[in-house]
């Protein structure tokens, strides 16, 4: 994943969709349910 991608990303100038998300979590070991608030 380039690290300008994450940069967009961190700075609102590019959305990220559900499979970039998933790629992500995949990337850091992370599964989708940490990306999403806690409903409880």
């Amino acid at each position: 994943m380039a690290h300008s991608f994450m940069n967009k990303c961190e700075s609102g100038e590019r959305a990220i969709d559900v499979a970039e998300l998933w790629a992500i979590g995949k990337l850091y070991g992370k599964p989708m349910s940490f990306f999403t608030p806690d409903e409880s």
